[in-house]
């Protein structure tokens, strides 16, 4: 990462060790949010996060070397900007509902952009970011070998499982702790490939991250991180080769992955077959039929719903209330369609345009990444490539499934705004962290 920041203000930063205990334990406890709750069903990682807030920006103030680039900085200005009229709309729209506690559901889970930016313009240095990065991605991978005893083990499999086939890991449900996987495996990857000495620690993180993936057993997860895998394996050839040794490795690359991703479906159909055969019935023209069906009904009501109020909607955090047999659905399963439906146009209109911002700065990140000419090594290129990818494979399984809650979005907001502090070793402006993560 870029060399501004000197060493008398690493120095500093690095003694700031409440903002940065703060952060290890907020990060520590988001991998594992139902595992231990307060009252109301507030999980410990949103206690810390609330208790965490006025340290890390009595701390972000304090810093005087910029942490991001300038178009990044723009960019989260205009998010966090959108962030926070969100919030204020949740706030408004809870005033016309029943139950307004329920708005806490959506602040929560949008107050975790601000945390996970304020933590990192904080506390960021180099070390700091193996620090977070190594949190995250050893927490998910305990979650991915725990997910694997309690397979054979009773009483951990109640927990971990609860009476399903599919693991939930620490979470509400298997599509959240897919969702945290797929979000953090590229990383792993890209470290397997990157990261000097210690690379078989790094090979047992990366298997148990994908183990976990396929013990959840969520198809849009399991197909997002093959993607990821491979889109991983040709950056790492682009970027650590040349002329027609690139083209011979882009190539030997895939085929590797693809053998390797064959044998991931074996391990599914050992450990998790209804997984597999429900992956199997996707590609089938009845089965992506029945697939689109089932989701077709949550979304025509979230329209609906849309349609009914559509200044205010539903109200921030109201649940959907659509049942599929015995289960009653609260979202959307479709991150548009809920704020559609619970914070009406302004809602929708403004989060469409933070998640397109996010988009574009993943997008170029990941051009810069791969095209950078300035002083950055083929790590902080790669894993500012992955930090982009899985930035975006969290957005593009709330299409589809968890609707950025309370449980998942601190996750994604961390992941997106390290992701941020990573582009700074791409850029030529010499503008952000100091040496390479």
């Amino acid at each position: 990462m870029s060399a501004v920041v000197g060493s008398g203000e690493v120095g500093r930063i690095e003694r700031s060790w409440p903002a940065f205990g703060l952060a290890c334990l907020f990060l520590w406890l988001v991998c594992f949010p139902g595992l231990l709750s307060l009252p109301g069903s507030v999980s410990m990682a949103q206690a810390v996060m609330v208790a965490g807030l006025p340290i890390w920006m009595f701390t972000a103030l304090m810093r005087e070397a910029p942490v991001l680039d300038p178009i990044a900085r723009l960019g989260a200005g205009l998010v966090l900007a959108g962030v926070a009229f969100l919030i204020f709309w949740a706030l408004i729209s809870a005033m016309f509902v029943d139950v307004p506690l329920r708005a806490g559901r959506s602040i929560v889970s949008l107050a975790g952009a601000f945390a996970a930016f304020l933590i990192v313009v904080a506390t960021l240095t180099p070390e700091r970011m193996r620090t977070y990065l190594g949190i995250l991605l050893f927490a998910m991978a305990l979650s991915g070998f725990l997910s694997l005893v309690a397979y054979f083990e009773p009483n951990l499999r109640e927990i971990i499982f609860m009476g399903s086939d599919r693991s939930s890991g620490f979470f509400k449900n298997p599509n959240q702790f897919g969702i945290t996987l797929s979000t953090v495996t590229p990383v792993a990857i890209g470290y397997v490939f990157t990261r000097e000495g210690r690379r078989t620690g790094w090979v047992i993180c990366a298997a148990l991250l994908i183990l976990g993936l396929i013990l959840a057993g969520s198809k849009a997860n399991l197909l997002l991180s093959a993607i990821n895998i491979m889109a991983v394996v040709v950056a790492v050839a682009i970027v650590s080769f040349t002329g027609p040794k690139r083209v011979w490795m882009v190539f030997g690359g895939l085929t590797l992955t693809v053998l390797f991703l064959a044998s991931g479906l074996f391990v599914l159909h050992l450990l998790n077959p209804r997984a597999l055969e429900l992956l199997q019935a996707f590609f089938s023209a009845e089965g992506e039929l029945h697939s689109l069906n089932s989701r077709e009904v949550l979304w025509d009501e979230s329209l609906r719903q849309f349609l009914l109020h559509p200044l205010t909607g539903q109200g921030a955090g109201q649940p959907l209330n659509v049942f599929e047999g015995d289960r009653q659905v609260t979202h959307s399963h479709n991150v548009l369609l809920d704020y559609a439906r619970t914070l009406g146009a302004p809602g929708l209109a403004v989060f469409g345009a933070v998640m397109a911002t996010m988009v574009v700065l993943c997008l170029n990140t990941i051009w810069l990444a791969l095209g950078s000419k300035g002083d950055g090594s083929p790590h902080d290129r790669i894993l500012a490539f992955c930090l982009a990818l899985g930035s975006l494979s969290y957005l593009a399984a709330n299409f589809s499934s968890d609707s950025m809650g309370p449980s998942t979005s601190p996750f994604f907001w961390t992941v997106f705004f390290l992701c941020l502090a990573a582009r700074s070793g791409l850029v030529s402006a010499g503008d952000g962290l100091n040496d390479r993560v």
